[in-house]
């Protein structure tokens, strides 16, 4: 009989332990990132071209788009961004 009491002594640790493990863990897990399903507040923004130096409008949609499809948003206006994606079709 004792022996049987010795082995559910350790279980009773053995499950404490691993319940106090897994509240642990939960307290120090980190904040994800945002990820596509997570847009933040979005409005419309004028936005300088780091290329010529314009001031281009990044709308609401645009945004929504790039954040949908995890990209980052445009640094570059429209014309730029053509002329680069034209240039490097040109290179390779």
């Amino acid at each position: 009989m004792g022996f049987t009491k010795k082995r559910e002594d350790e279980s009773d640790a053995f499950w404490e332990g691993l319940r106090e493990f897994e509240e642990s863990k939960s307290e120090h897990i980190r904040p994800q990132p945002p990820t596509a399903t997570t847009v933040p507040v979005l409005i419309t923004k004028e936005v300088e071209c780091c290329q010529c130096g314009d001031e281009f409008v990044l709308t609401v949609s645009e945004q929504r788009f790039f954040y949908q499809k995890g990209l980052h948003l445009p640094k570059r206006c429209r014309a730029c961004r053509a002329l680069n994606k034209k240039n490097n079709r040109l290179s390779t």
